[in-house]
């Protein structure tokens, strides 16, 4: 239960959306930051959801996630387990050795964040 403690914090009800989203409506984006990172900051939970949520459809071995996001591949491997082990992400398919993960787009919490995003992203034009 709490690992759910991060991801329960990224479900707001309809009513606590609505202003986390008139409070970030001022902010710049021009940084290159996502919404999710503007809105629940730079942890390691959140970069690597960040990631899998921009790539949907593709799938990413562990060495991958940590090259392109600029993260150590141990605190990589514990959040990809931990996700995992939540069903956020989900094993698409084994090469060798190699395992790649994909974003599980049935999971509740992650079309929530989508349909989060997808709100923040309108608002914000």
């Amino acid at each position: 239960m709490q690992r759910y403690k991060y991801y329960l914090k990224l479900v707001y009800t309809d009513v606590e959306m609505s202003n986390i989203l008139l409070e970030t409506d001022d902010t710049d984006t021009s940084d290159g930051e996502s919404i999710l990172v503007e809105l629940f900051g730079k942890s390691p939970e959140v970069r690597v959801l960040d990631f899998f949520m921009d790539h949907p459809l593709n799938d990413f071995m562990q060495t991958e996630i940590a090259e392109r996001t600029g993260m150590n591949p141990r605190t990589v491997k514990r959040v990809t387990e931990s996700f995992l082990k939540d069903e956020i992400i989900q094993i698409n398919r084994k090469i060798g050795k190699a395992v790649l993960f994909k974003l599980n787009s049935k999971n509740p919490i992650v079309k929530k964040l989508r349909e989060l995003e997808i709100t923040a992203s309108i608002d914000e034009y």
